[in-house]
């Protein structure tokens, strides 16, 4: 009995509340004791500028291949970008590619800022050619990089096998500089 009536109650209730149904008539609104508004200051331009906007900065671009030599199994790249005083880099982004023969593979790539590990670069397999495998990879950072400090790229592989000639691996790295 109870459920009968609260269904019949939820049914009546709405048709009885005085709700705008669509199709209703609406009225004007007038507006009365209008002020007029008047503005003394003259116009001063004011120059609205984001420092983290690529197309604000000079450009950064750095490239370099390094070669891992027979018996070892990581390298380790480091750079020191000239950055000019008063300014930073924003390192935005760092891709690696490697060649590795001898059925080799990368095991770990990661990118240091002033000695601070700022991420890891994930090498996934690109191709098999008649000598090597192909790996390659990059990471988005925008991380900022001062006056004075070094960039380290640290790539290990999980042999130490083949001729320097067929195993190596090239770096990227693409910012801007901002004040």
């Amino acid at each position: 009995m109870r459920l009968k009536l609260l269904l019949g109650l939820t049914v009546i209730v709405p048709l009885l509340s005085p709700v705008a149904m669509a199709g209703d008539k609406t009225s004007d609104v007038r507006v009365v004791n209008q002020v007029d508004v008047s503005i003394t200051n003259p116009v001063v331009p004011v120059e609205v500028t984001n420092p983290d906007s690529p197309g604000r900065g000079e450009r950064y671009l750095y490239s370099q291949t390094t070669n891992f030599s027979y018996g070892t199994f990581s390298r380790t790249v480091n750079v020191t970008p000239t950055i000019p005083a008063g300014k930073r880099l924003v390192l935005q982004k760092v891709s690696i590619h490697t060649l590795l023969s001898d059925d080799q593979a990368v095991m770990e790539a990661k990118v240091s800022v002033g000695g601070v590990q700022v991420g890891w670069v994930p090498q996934e397999f690109q191709a098999a050619g008649t000598q090597q495998r192909h790996y390659g990879g990059s990471i988005d950072l925008n991380v900022s990089v001062f006056e004075g400090e070094s960039i380290s790229i640290f790539v290990f592989r999980n042999g130490d096998l083949g001729d320097a000639s067929v195993n190596f691996f090239t770096i990227a790295l693409i910012g801007y500089l901002v004040d």
